[in-house]
């Protein structure tokens, strides 16, 4: 994401939408994909690996994955995206009215 300040200013996008992955904005922002109580740490059940971490482990790593070949444009594109969108749009247009 580039930025530019004052009037007028914003945000875009660097790269195409085609060439980011939605597992990339995830970790842009500093988020993980975890499918563990204990972040991968182990100490699961009372300071000590629960039975099935690394089944959980090895989830999060598919997910990661998962997210990995998915592009932001091929997800924006999805009608029930632009639907939900348009709801939220809306949604802070109707607040912003009732502010003023």
């Amino acid at each position: 994401v580039d930025s530019a300040r004052g009037p007028g200013g914003g945000y875009r996008l660097s790269r195409l939408a085609d060439d980011i992955a939605v597992a990339e904005i995830i970790a842009a922002v500093d988020e993980t994909v975890d499918a563990t109580r204990c972040r991968r740490k182990g100490n699961c059940q009372h300071e000590e690996r629960c039975l099935t971490h690394d089944l959980w482990c090895d989830l999060s790593d598919q997910i990661f994955s998962f997210l990995s070949e998915i592009s932001l444009a091929s997800l924006v594109e999805k009608k029930a995206v632009q639907e939900v969108s348009m709801r939220q749009d809306n949604n802070v247009l109707l607040d912003n009215r009732k502010i003023a």
